[in-house]
């Protein structure tokens, strides 16, 4: 039996160049503890005009917080936590034909949350 290869529909993302913004810091506050802390901007690679219900993508405002404890010289234990703010999104397309096609006609709001944790040992 022969798998159909044909494509049914295809899909250009036309992704653009974009930049991301980032400034972060640290604070020793002894020698058990370093406090960590940052914030981002990511400018989406998906121009509106080109935003698919596959591919909802927006701008993203990042803000982290973390810390280290140091048990030793030798081991730490590091901890962070991530919240990823996602611009609203709206998508309103008809791919050039409402009836054959259909209408995508809607929003997005979402956002992502990350935690880590990290058990380091250094050989001395």
């Amino acid at each position: 039996m022969r798998a159909d290869s044909s494509v049914l529909i295809n899909t250009p993302e036309n992704f653009r160049d974009t930049w991301r913004y980032s400034l972060g810091g640290s604070f020793e506050v002894n020698d058990k503890w370093t406090l960590r802390s940052g914030v981002a901007f990511d400018k989406s690679p998906v121009r509106d005009t080109e935003r698919t219900p596959r591919l909802p993508d927006n701008d993203r405002r990042w803000i982290s917080f973390g810390a280290q404890y140091r048990y030793s010289p030798s081991l730490s234990l590091d901890a962070a936590y991530t919240h990823i703010y996602i611009s609203t999104t709206h998508i309103s397309q008809d791919a050039g034909d409402v009836e054959a096609n259909g209408l995508v006609d809607g929003g997005y709001h979402s956002n992502a949350n990350m935690f880590a944790v990290q058990l380091n040992y250094r050989f001395q």
